[in-house]
């Protein structure tokens, strides 16, 4: 699966779970995928080598969260089924649904608005150290956001030094 099938797919899988807020139904399970996808697809961007295995994980993660609305959307009928299930058909088959951009951020509760910003599961191996060293070389904040991400704030710049810092970690390279 390329990139740009998987980014288009997270735009619109984030859609749907908006939709799906809309209509006050909620699947936080699906927002925690969707933030996570997004942290994978935009390691994905910035170092263009990631390989087929780290694709599919992030294609495993978009249809998990699809699951998840699904599930959470029976009450809205098959329609809601069978309008996203067009849409991802019609992506698979190369249409596009929109603009992927790494500068677009959403609103999502307790983290930054105002400023650029990445949620990634904090990778093994990684030190406070480390990131205190990070933090202050690419002039971005570093966070820990629950028990098992962190949150990498800073402008556009300094948020692609501080993810080129990290992404060894991610790939288990240190």
């Amino acid at each position: 699966m390329s990139l740009e099938v998987l980014q288009q797919k997270w735009l619109a899988t984030m859609d749907m779970l908006v939709e799906l807020n809309r209509e006050k139904f909620r699947s936080p399970r699906a927002s925690e995928l969707l933030r996570h996808a997004r942290s994978m697809i935009n390691e994905a961007s910035l170092n263009r080598a990631a390989d087929e295995a780290f694709m599919v994980k992030v294609e495993r993660l978009l249809e998990e969260a699809q699951r998840e609305i699904f599930v959470a959307a029976q009450p809205l009928g098959d329609d809601f089924l069978m309008r996203w299930s067009e849409t991802f058909d019609r992506i698979e088959a190369g249409e596009r649904y929109g603009d992927y951009s790494l500068s677009v951020t959403r609103f999502y509760p307790h983290l930054p608005r105002a400023r650029k910003w990445v949620r990634i599961k904090q990778p093994s191996g990684l030190t406070p150290k480390r990131l205190l060293e990070i933090s202050h070389s690419c002039n971005v904040k570093i966070k820990r956001h629950g028990r098992r991400h962190l949150v990498i704030v800073g402008d556009g710049d300094a948020l692609k030094r501080a993810l080129a810092e990290v992404a060894p970690y991610i790939r288990g390279e240190r």
